[in-house]
């Protein structure tokens, strides 16, 4: 079939291989640069994105948030907290209940902890957390994992969230190639329907 292509069709699909390689590679580059974001001291707030909640307790890539989420507000006593995540088909209880259990089970005071427990994707993580907040303006890091942090905070940036940056929590590193290839897709995703800028 390719010999009997005009050579300027030939031209083409290799045109739009290397430009479609090119994109991926570039987005590749964005999620890994923000693999490991560290935050800052001192945010008023911190939101965890949700994760799967499992009737044990929480997905292994959701205990790398909380975990990530405990050690920073130890050491960050007057940070605020907003746990964003419903409640999907398979889960015993919304992702916002679990986390908030967890965290008080471990230290964090109830009081500290807002529950955001309607949000199905992370565009709605952002939106329905912003309820809690008493300006645009204040200091937040949003907790992720790492893979997942660039999109986070630049869906975060495009709803108003110009003070936000990312607290990078572990990935199972033997699923980042994988998380990071649906990252790139999920980016082209969230750009096409304007939740997110470069």
């Amino acid at each position: 079939m390719w010999e009997h292509l005009p050579s300027i069709w030939l031209q083409f699909f290799l045109v739009i291989c290397a430009l479609s390689a090119l994109v991926v590679l570039s987005l590749l580059v964005c999620v890994l640069s923000s693999y490991f974001s560290k935050g800052i001291e001192k945010a008023d707030y911190i939101i965890i994105l949700g994760a799967q909640w499992k009737e044990k307790g929480p997905s292994k890539a959701l205990k790398f948030r909380l975990d990530t989420a405990l050690e920073y507000l130890k050491k960050n006593p007057s940070t605020l907290c907003i746990v964003s995540g419903g409640q999907g088909y398979n889960e015993p209880c919304s992702e916002a209940h679990g986390m908030a259990e967890y965290l008080i089970q471990h230290g964090i005071k109830e009081s500290r902890i807002f529950k955001e427990d309607q949000s199905t994707s992370t565009i709605e993580n952002i939106q329905m957390s912003k309820r809690f907040l008493p300006s645009l303006d204040v200091s937040i890091c949003i907790v992720s994992n790492a893979f997942h942090i660039f999109r986070a905070v630049s869906i975060a940036k495009k709803q108003g969230l110009m003070n936000a940056v990312g607290l990078s929590a572990r990935s199972d590193l033997w699923y980042l190639p994988n998380n990071a290839l649906r990252e790139v897709f999920g980016i082209i995703k969230d750009y096409l329907a304007h939740n997110l800028d470069f």
